[in-house]
């Protein structure tokens, strides 16, 4: 489900690109857009955590043992997986990626944002 940026073309290319054909692109607003589709084995919310009924409807949403993955960049989503962590449990990480660049004649590494992914399975 995509309502913003990347473009669900762009989606569709990244989907090419990662060899997996089935993944279904849906291009609406969530969480409405996940009530006309099948029963997921997997959802992702890479963005969009923070609106409301966003992560219910999700877990809602999932098949029996299906997985529910949330990236999120903000402080304000950030609190969001903290809480949703704090209430159904799963897996809360951050994960730091560091890019080699030059500097002058000399590489350093620049940080990119951390992310935080809180990761749960139904049931």
């Amino acid at each position: 489900v995509n309502s913003g940026t990347p473009s669900a073309a762009a989606l569709c290319l990244i989907r090419a690109a990662l060899g997996v054909p089935e993944l279904t692109i849906v291009e609406a607003p969530a969480p409405e857009a996940l009530d006309s589709l099948e029963v997921p084995d997997a959802i992702f919310i890479g963005g969009g955590a923070t609106t409301p009924r966003v992560i219910e409807t999700a877990q809602l949403k999932l098949r029996s043992q299906g997985r529910l993955v949330i990236n999120g960049v903000t402080l304000e989503t950030e609190a969001v997986l903290i809480g949703a962590h704090a209430r159904h449990g799963g897996k809360l990480i951050r994960i730091e990626v560091q890019r080699a660049d030059p500097v002058g004649g000399f590489m350093t590494w620049h940080p990119a944002k951390p992310i935080t992914q809180w990761t749960w399975e139904k049931r």
